[in-house]
């Protein structure tokens, strides 16, 4: 991706961001930034120099809200999508994207089974987890292995060896007697398990590491406040800090060099339509 690429994909965050921002103060849906956003807000009081995603995270109970109220509210712009509304979905938590654009990573000309969404915001849910560390372990395990078995029905490859990829192919043979929209509707089933009753723990658990990293105290997720991020305010934990530290570790800390660059190539070609 050029810098000019990376700039305009960041700036088509932003509107999609803004418009996200606009709905939850119209309907007073709390949310966080989170993940490597929230290392942007503290880090850079922005993006992450080398990246073009914003994360957001929503406790089940506004995600839920929040999806209501794109339904009355978002702008024609944007589009909303989930398992729901989007058959085969390849996603395990909802996006909302800027139409007339397309966003290609490295890996999609191995996948013709991933669609390409355009540039989009990650919406991620919080949910209840139980609070006995065996129980945290089955829950993830069982979440893991939908997802798992969601790579198998996409026959995911992230290179181009031929190898792999017959792999791949072959596995997903073994899943050919369900789909990815049950396997859609399972998923999200085991993700609210425990949202019936109010417990010390939350987790992301659509994101991408292991529970154990992203399950964390709930009071890590209270009274969201504002913090700058690219010349705007979004909304932020008071705990933000507390909360990266547990997934992060050293969060402050910059990757390596090439780590940065591999960042700044995982997305070869964006576009939008008024090209």
């Amino acid at each position: 991706m050029t810098q000019n690429d990376l700039l305009r994909t960041q700036h088509a965050e932003l509107e999609i961001m803004d418009e996200v921002h606009r709905i939850c103060e119209r309907y007073t849906i709390p949310y966080y930034m989170i993940g490597g956003t929230g290392i942007g807000a503290i880090r850079h009081q922005g993006f992450i120099p080398w990246d073009v995603d914003i994360d957001i995270g929503m406790l089940r109970v506004d995600y839920d809200r929040f999806k209501e109220a794109c339904a009355q509210e978002l702008n024609p712009r944007f589009e909303y999508r989930d398992y729901q509304n989007t058959p085969n979905y390849n996603k395990p938590h909802a996006i909302v994207s800027m139409r007339r654009t397309s966003l290609i990573s490295f890996y999609h000309p191995y996948n013709t089974r991933l669609a390409d969404y355009g540039i989009f915001v990650d919406l991620l849910p919080l949910d209840n987890a139980p609070e006995e560390i065996q129980e945290q372990k089955a829950h993830g395990k069982a979440i893991a292995r939908l997802m798992r078995m969601k790579e198998y029905k996409l026959a995911t490859c992230y290179d181009a060896s031929r190898l792999k990829k017959a792999v791949k192919e072959a596995r997903r043979l073994l899943a050919a007697g369900v789909t990815i929209d049950s396997l859609n509707q399972k998923l999200e089933q085991e993700m609210r398990k425990y949202n019936d009753c109010e417990t010390a723990f939350v987790c992301s658990t659509a994101g991408k590491y292991a529970y154990a990293k992203e399950c964390v105290p709930r009071e890590y997720f209270g009274t969201p406040v504002l913090m700058p991020f690219a010349g705007r305010e979004y909304y932020a934990s008071k705990r933000l800090g507390d909360y990266l530290t547990h997934v992060y570790g050293d969060y402050m800390k910059l990757p390596p060099l090439e780590a940065q660059q591999d960042s700044l190539n995982l997305f070869q070609k964006v576009t939008f339509s008024d090209d």
